[in-house]
């Protein structure tokens, strides 16, 4: 067989090992994306059926030591930010998120939005368990893995340092900035 056919096969393999290799990724690490609402490439966009990246599966993808994890002064909102994502789960809200995909399966729709480099949206990922959360006062910012979350009276604020994507979260509503 020639040489150039062997490359051919060699890599044709090679490549479909990656992708099985992402998709077992994707379905076992947690990652912000699988039956989500609304983000793009890492996470489909806004109001789509799909968040940035969300979790299928119940631990982050980032090691629980590298993922910063705070809340609210009121305990309303709290959030995590690890490789992949800054992801906010708000307990109690007065918003109509949009309707709920048919393949979401969690019962908060609406209460998890999620935001990477690539953009922000709703989330159908159930939230992952997270290291205990840190107090995070109004006025004050957590800045971890290139996003940045400040809390504020009147919501949680997570932004891309890339990219100027992200969200705000608040008992009155949710703002996506894609």
């Amino acid at each position: 067989m020639p040489g150039a056919a062997i490359a051919v096969i060699v890599i044709a393999v090679l490549l479909v090992l990656g992708i099985i290799g992402y998709i077992l990724f994707d379905m076992f690490s947690g990652q912000d994306r699988g039956d989500d609402a609304a983000m793009p490439a890492p996470p489909p966009p806004a109001g789509a059926p799909e968040s940035p990246g969300e979790e299928d599966s119940e631990a982050p993808s980032t090691p629980a030591s590298e993922v910063r994890s705070f809340a609210a002064p009121s305990g309303n909102i709290s959030c995590t930010i690890d490789a992949e994502r800054a992801r906010c789960t708000i307990a109690s809200f007065d918003y109509e998120p949009p309707e709920k995909p048919a393949d979401c399966e969690i019962d908060n729709w609406g209460g998890i939005v999620v935001a990477n480099d690539d953009g922000s949206g709703f989330s159908c990922a159930p939230a992952p368990e997270a290291p205990e959360a840190e107090p995070l006062d109004y006025g004050e910012s957590i800045e971890a893995h290139g996003m940045t979350c400040t809390s504020a009276r009147d919501g949680m604020s997570c932004t891309s340092d890339a990219t100027g994507k992200g969200f705000t979260v608040a008992r009155a509503g949710v703002d996506f900035v894609n």
